[in-house]
């Protein structure tokens, strides 16, 4: 018999290999990181951004980066809306730099004031549009500049991909309070067997508002200052806010009485409420229970890529954006408080001095119930690359950005007609608040309060 053959055996060998990133190659105008660097970069890639469940931006670092301290201004209160402002190591959003495929855009500014040191809003940007984001939550001025301080936030976007992806995210409280619907669209294609890449993505989102009395939290922090230190709400200088019309009336001797006026009262001022009256108010107040821990909103974003491969060395490529957010909730006038009536005042049915708190109907109001808020970003970037040899590349790039913000909301200011009536009007006994205001309704915030709008531009 012929002797069997031998098979040797060899290992088996197996081969991986890793897309590497080379600067300036995909979009992204700064060097590419990796949590390998020399310095301590944080890198989320793409699926752990599906993964997290994420609204925004903002709400996707407050997740995963302890570094950063900044909380959402989801109340859309103040000058910059719910625009986002990212504050890592609780060094100031000013010190921290945010850039977009590498570069700076333009700041959204604020109360009028167009810094390009203000960051850009993020919030707006579709998750579904973002590669990746680099972190790097350390000091970082001796190559950005003293806007780096706190650290540098680079947010990568997508290029170069193939297919269509369609997400439908829909959120609610679990008492269905604050629903909110995002639709997000992703689509590329490639041209001339992958020569020419084209990316679109699209992304809508509508969000309600919750208001204050669909939480008990107002309520709660109220009830634990009763508890424990009640003289600081029921014997401070004016009358707190409540559901009712608070009064804080002086007495011969020099002493203050705490009463209210009870709803449907009839003028008579021997029939008083006890007390004052520390519920909720369904008016505008300075605690009401209609206005907002969570603003209602509506935003659109939509992007377009296009990049090409003339020959093996040059790629040309275009990039731009455009998102809006628009955004409203009830709010309490600037300028709003409480009224003292002089003892003298012809209004004043008490013959001594009272200062009044009063909730005003959101009817009595009209449009200057509302703050509006809207905020608009444009973005285009466009350039070019050459492999000037294997280790060489020449790049040179042009980008533009603009960010608008405007906000319209009540302020009875110093300038108005209505403002400058203000004063003689009411010691004139020309402005009646001593009176049930939630029955008999007030016109005193449309007639002395105006409704001026504040925008804000920064080009970059």
């Amino acid at each position: 018999y012929a002797q069997a053959e031998q098979v040797q055996t060899l290992p088996t060998l197996t081969v991986t290999a890793t897309e590497e990133l080379i600067a300036y190659k995909s979009g992204n105008m700064d060097i590419p990181r990796t949590e390998d660097d020399i310095q301590p970069y944080t890198i989320i890639t793409k699926e752990e951004i599906q993964n997290t469940g994420a609204s925004n931006v903002s709400d996707l670092l407050t997740k995963l980066l302890p570094q950063a301290t900044s909380i959402p201004n989801d109340s859309g209160s103040g000058f910059t809306g719910t625009t986002s402002q990212i504050n890592l190591r609780g060094l100031g959003a000013n010190h921290t730099l945010i850039l977009i495929n590498g570069r700076r855009a333009a700041g959204m500014g604020n109360r009028g004031t167009a810094e390009s040191t203000d960051q850009p809003n993020l919030n707006n940007i579709p998750l579904a549009a973002i590669e990746r984001i680099e972190v790097l939550p350390t000091s970082a001025s001796a190559i950005y500049g003293s806007s780096a301080i706190g650290g540098v936030i680079n947010v990568i976007l997508k290029r170069d991909y193939v297919g269509t992806d369609v997400s439908v995210r829909y959120q609610d409280t679990l008492d269905n309070n604050q629903p909110t619907t995002t639709i997000d669209l992703v689509t590329g294609f490639a041209l001339e067997d992958g020569r020419t890449q084209v990316l679109f993505t699209a992304s809508k989102k509508d969000q309600d508002d919750l208001r204050q009395s669909e939480k008990n939290w107002r309520n709660m922090g109220r009830n634990i200052i009763l508890k424990n230190n009640p003289d600081s709400l029921l014997n401070a200088s004016s009358p707190p806010a409540g559901d009712l019309v608070n009064l804080r009336i002086k007495n011969a001797d020099g002493t203050y009485t705490a009463a209210h006026i009870p709803k449907g009262w009839n003028g008579d001022i021997n029939n008083l409420g006890e007390g004052y009256s520390l519920g909720l108010s369904d008016g505008m107040s300075s605690w009401s229970g209609n206005t907002s821990i969570i603003t209602e909103s509506k935003t659109e974003s939509y992007g377009l890529s296009l990049n090409r491969d003339f020959t093996d060395q040059l790629n040309i490529y275009f990039e731009g954006s455009y998102d809006k957010e628009e955004g409203k909730h009830l709010t309490t006038p600037h300028g709003y408080g409480t009224v003292t009536y002089q003892a003298n005042n012809p209004a004043n049915p008490f013959g001594r001095q009272v200062i009044v708190n009063y909730p005003v109907n959101w009817a009595d109001m009209g449009e200057k119930a509302y703050r509006r808020i809207e905020n608009e970003t444009k973005r285009i970037a466009t350039g070019f690359t050459f492999d000037l040899t294997h280790e060489f590349i020449i790049s040179a790039d042009y980008a533009w950005s603009q960010a608008d913000i405007l906000v319209n909301y009540p302020r009875r200011g110093s300038n108005n007609p209505g403002a400058k009536t203000w004063t003689a009007d009411l010691n004139a006994g020309l402005v009646d608040l001593i009176k049930d205001t939630t029955t008999e309704g007030t016109d005193v915030i449309t007639k002395y309060w105006n409704y001026p709008k504040t925008q804000t531009q920064s080009t970059l």
